[in-house]
């Protein structure tokens, strides 16, 4: 069985590592790569998100499979990296310096 669901095999490569379960664990892990390793990730994902999104909608949001929800996990890095990617063309929120932001609540779905 997959990380994630069928029909969605090119991205398990990133969900191994991006579908965490946290902002604050998606925050970091876009703050430990490379504006490269970011671009990537972005690429593949977001080519593929309209499906991604049209497969979650058919599901119930408050009692999702793992596997769908590991998907679902994906397009939130992906909205995370989108940022860094299309915006601040770094991982970094520009002249920002040594600020930083703890999630002290996950929103509720």
């Amino acid at each position: 069985m997959g990380l994630l669901p069928e029909g969605f095999a090119d991205l398990e490569p990133w969900a191994a590592e991006w579908a965490l379960p946290t902002r604050q664990e998606r925050y970091d892990l876009r703050l430990s790569k490379t504006i490269g390793e970011l671009g990537a990730f972005y690429d593949a994902v977001a080519a593929r998100a309209e499906e991604a999104i049209s497969y979650l909608n058919g599901l119930d949001i408050t009692d999702l499979p793992e596997p769908a929800l590991r998907l679902q996990r994906l397009l939130y890095s992906l909205i995370l990296a989108s940022y860094a990617v299309n915006v601040f063309d770094q991982p970094r929120i520009p002249d920002s310096g040594a600020a930083f932001f703890d999630t002290l609540a996950e929103p509720a779905i």
